[in-house]
C-alpha cells in the first residue's frame, strides 16, 4: 500500500504539471507545452558539456521552439517536455500525435509544399527506416548516445532508439489474487479466463502484441495453433480501453497492457494492478530522428541529444513511465530492472531483426486474427 501511495504521489505531481500545460497551450493543431519555468535562471548550466554547446549554438540560431511529431498520445509526454523546458526555459516544445499510418504522409506532403513543420520525429521501428529510405531524415548522433548498443542504432547516424514502451499483465486486484495470475501463455485457455481477458488485435496501430508474438514466436513459446487458441478465448481491446475494462471489472485481464495508462488509472484509485509476467509482458523499442529539412535544427539536436542524457533518461522513468535505453536507465515504478537480466524473459530482437520477424508473421497474424471467431 504504501508503495500505491507512493505513486499515486508521483502521479499528482505529474497532474499538477499536466495543469501547468494545458494553461500554456497554443491553439488549432499544434498543442505547445507552456513554460512553467518563465522568470527562473535557467538549469542548462548544469548540463553536460555536450549539451551546453548544443545550447549555445540554440541561443545564437535565434531559435526558440522545437516540433515534435509522435504516434504516442499527447499526455504520455506532456511531463516529459516540462522537464526539458526547465532546463531550456527559452525553448518551447510543440508536440504534435501523428500516428505511424500517417506519418509519411505528413512528411511528403511538408516536402512537396515546402511548408517544413516537424523537427524531430519519434516513432516506431516499422515507419524509421521507411522514412530513412525516403531521404526524410537527416543524420545526427548524439554525443550523449555514444554508450548506446549498437543494436539500438542506425549504423549511418539516422536513426537512435532512445526508450522502451513497457508492457505486462494487468489484472482487477478485486476480482483476481495475484497468486492465480496465469503464469504461461496457454494457462490463458483455462475456463476461468474464457472471454474475460482482452489483448490489442495485432496488424493495427499498435504494434506491442505484434512485437511480442514475434518474440514468443522466435522463443518456441507460441506457434499457429497456440495464437488460435487465444483468438478463440479472448477479446480485442486498444491500450487504454483494455486497461479501463479492467478496472471496471468488465474483464478480469489484459495482456500485454501498457504501463502509462494503467499508472493513470491508478491516479483515480481504481482497483488495477500490473505484474511484468515474462511471457505476457514485452519491450517495445522507440526510436528517434530529425527530419531533413528541420526548421529548427538546432534545437531538435539539443531535445534529442537531451532524451539520451542521464537527465532525460531519468525524466523518461519519472515523468513517462518508459525505460530509457541507455546502460543503466532507472526503470520506472512497477517495472523491475532486474527483470531484463532474467533468463526467463524474452527481450525482443534488435528493432531491424524485431521488423523482418513481424514481417515474416503477417500472413499468420492475418489468417488468425483478422478471421471471425469459430462457434
Amino acid at each position: 500500500m504504501k508503495r500505491v501511495e507512493r505513486l499515486r504521489g508521483v502521479l499528482r505531481q505529474g497532474a499538477l504539471l499536466g495543469a501547468l500545460l494545458l494553461a500554456g497551450c497554443g491553439s488549432g493543431n499544434e498543442p505547445a507545452v507552456g513554460n512553467p519555468a518563465a522568470g527562473s535562471p535557467a538549469t542548462a548550466s548544469r548540463a553536460p558539456a555536450e549539451l551546453d554547446a548544443l545550447y549555445q549554438q540554440v541561443k545564437a540560431s535565434g531559435e526558440n521552439r522545437v516540433v515534435v511529431y509522435s504516434s504516442t498520445v499527447d499526455t504520455e509526454f506532456e511531463p516529459l517536455w516540462l522537464e526539458f523546458q526547465k532546463d531550456y526555459p527559452e525553448l518551447r516544445v510543440v508536440y504534435m500525435m501523428v500516428a505511424s499510418s500517417q506519418i509519411m504522409s505528413r512528411v511528403a506532403a511538408e516536402r512537396a509544399t515546402g511548408n517544413h513543420m516537424g523537427d524531430v520525429l519519434m516513432q516506431t521501428a516499422d515507419v524509421l527506416p521507411e522514412l530513412k529510405k525516403g531521404d526524410y531524415l537527416s543524420a545526427y548522433v548524439p554525443p550523449t548516445a555514444v554508450a548506446l548498443d549498437e543494436h539500438l542504432r542506425d549504423p549511418d547516424g539516422y536513426v537512435h532508439y532512445g526508450l522502451y514502451k513497457l508492457y505486462g499483465l494487468a489484472y482487477n486486484t478485486r476480482l483476481v489474487q495475484e497468486q492465480d495470475l496465469p503464469e504461461h501463455f496457454t494457462d490463458v485457455f483455462a475456463p476461468r479466463w474464457h472471454e474475460r481477458f482482452s489483448y490489442v488485435q495485432p496488424l493495427g496501430p499498435v504494434a506491442n502484441t505484434d512485437a511480442a508474438f514475434a518474440t514468443l514466436w522466435r522463443d518456441g513459446v507460441v506457434d499457429r495453433d497456440a495464437l488460435y487458441q487465444l483468438r478463440q478465448a479472448g477479446t480485442y481491446s486498444f491500450p487504454e480501453a483494455g486497461i479501463s475494462y479492467v478496472a471496471q471489472g468488465r474483464q478480469l485481464l489484459n495482456l500485454w497492457a501498457y504501463l502509462p495508462p494503467l499508472a493513470r488509472q491508478l491516479e483515480l484509485g481504481a482497483p488495477v494492478a500490473i505484474r511484468f509476467t515474462p511471457e505476457f509482458s514485452t519491450l517495445v523499442p522507440y526510436g528517434l530522428a530529425i527530419t531533413a529539412q528541420a526548421p529548427h535544427p538546432n534545437a531538435a539536436r539539443l531535445l534529442t541529444a537531451w532524451l539520451f542524457s542521464e537527465r532525460g533518461q531519468q525524466a523518461l522513468a519519472e515523468r513517462s513511465y518508459m525505460l530509457g535505453s541507455m546502460p543503466g536507465a532507472p526503470a520506472p515504478t512497477f517495472f523491475p530492472r532486474e527483470l531484463l537480466d532474467d533468463p526467463a524473459f524474452h527481450r525482443p530482437s534488435s528493432p531491424a531483426e524485431l521488423l523482418e520477424q513481424m514481417k515474416a508473421l503477417r500472413p499468420v497474424f492475418a489468417d488468425v486474427f483478422l478471421t471471425p471467431k469459430q462457434p
